[in-house]
């Protein structure tokens, strides 16, 4: 079900999204299990059922820059360029600079989530080679779905309005102050639930997104940089009048 509405929030701005996408057959389930050694999250096993056989570069700017899929787990799990981690499951590469491999953790959280891993492997100074201790985790991600609702709405939501505007703190100066961000925060959420806005589902903690048939909004909120947020809509006017009650109730300012 999710994933179903992932899919149907994709069609809903990008038109034929869903004809685009090609799922993995259950035997390419099955084998990429094998290949991992492990079962698959269930949330891993949705999006490859409804994406994983989905050709490179076909679905736009949409994971542009990711390589995903079946072919890329086989191909990782044939001939590993890293160590492999015992306790998460290859998911993809982002091409950012340079390729940066990601995972899921096989276990939820106690939250039942699994956060977007990147692994730091130690090396050797002497010899080079990797030393078996257990690796540095980042988190790139609170999970798949936040990932890629994140990316959808960046990607397929903001392109298809008319007319945006980006804002940020103007008063920069205050940063690091967790309850100034904390209280735009709410105050974001409760001006949008004001409008008519819905909450984007499976958001990550620093970021809220809000959807509404003509228009959308967001808000970016890190401990020690700018609070940033975006405002967009399919009339001028609409959008103008967005960005001014942010910039007149949120102590924001164009960017």
């Amino acid at each position: 079900m999710a994933f179903r509405d992932f899919l149907a929030f994709c069609s809903r701005y990008s038109p034929g999204f869903d004809k685009k996408i090609t799922g993995a057959s259950n035997a390419d389930v099955d084998r990429l299990e094998r290949l991992a050694g492990s079962k698959l999250p269930p949330e891993y096993r949705s999006f490859l059922e409804c994406m994983g056989r989905t050709p490179s570069k076909a679905l736009g700017p949409f994971l542009e820059h990711v390589t995903y899929g079946v072919a890329a787990v086989e191909e990782y799990y044939r001939d590993p360029p890293l160590p492999v981690p015992r306790s998460a499951i290859y998911l993809w590469t982002y091409e950012f600079d340079s390729p940066n491999l990601i995972f899921l953790p096989v276990e939820s959280n106690t939250d039942g989530g699994r956060p977007l891993l990147q692994f730091g492997w130690p090396v050797d100074p002497n010899t080079g080679q990797f030393v078996d201790k257990d690796p540095q985790k980042v988190i790139v991600s609170d999970g798949l779905l936040p990932f890629l609702y994140g990316e959808a709405f960046e990607e397929i939501r903001r392109p298809s309005l008319r007319f945006g505007v980006a804002l940020e703190e103007a008063n920069i100066a205050s940063k690091p102050d967790e309850r100034l961000a904390v209280g735009r925060r709410k105050r974001f959420s409760a001006l949008m639930g004001q409008l008519g806005f819905t909450l984007v589902p499976y958001m990550e903690r620093n970021m809220l997104l809000f959807n509404r048939d003509d228009a959308a909004a967001a808000m970016a909120s890190e401990p020690y940089a700018a609070d940033s947020a975006y405002v967009g809509a399919n009339s001028e006017r609409e959008c103008a009048h967005l960005a001014e009650l942010l910039i007149d109730n949120l102590d924001m300012r164009p960017r």
